[in-house]
């Protein structure tokens, strides 16, 4: 038998944000998406997506994403990324109207 396609430790750490997520921001993730190879995942939640990186502290990343949710607008932003050390990166949603 083969390794399975999604290690153990990723997927608790997949469950562990979807459960941060909710019990401390009362925000239900409607889809996962797992990228193996850089071992990172995409958390589709409200009008948002979060980026989080799996080889790094998952608390650690959201405790950013707290920051990010007083500063925001959130009905304005397509995603936030949190994998990156001491950077919140995020893309605004740009209504082009012309």
């Amino acid at each position: 038998m083969g390794e399975p396609f999604v290690p153990v430790e990723d997927i608790q750490k997949i469950q562990d944000a979807r459960k941060i997520l909710l019990e401390e921001y009362d925000i239900n993730v409607k889809k996962v998406e797992y990228f193996q190879n850089g071992r990172e995942i995409r958390l589709f939640a409200l009008h948002y997506v979060l980026w989080i990186d799996l080889t790094k502290d998952v608390k650690a990343q959201l405790l950013k994403f707290e920051y990010a949710f007083s500063q925001f607008s959130f009905p304005s932003i397509e995603y936030i990324d949190l994998r990156i050390k001491d950077r919140v990166i995020f893309k605004e949603i740009v209504n082009d109207e012309s």
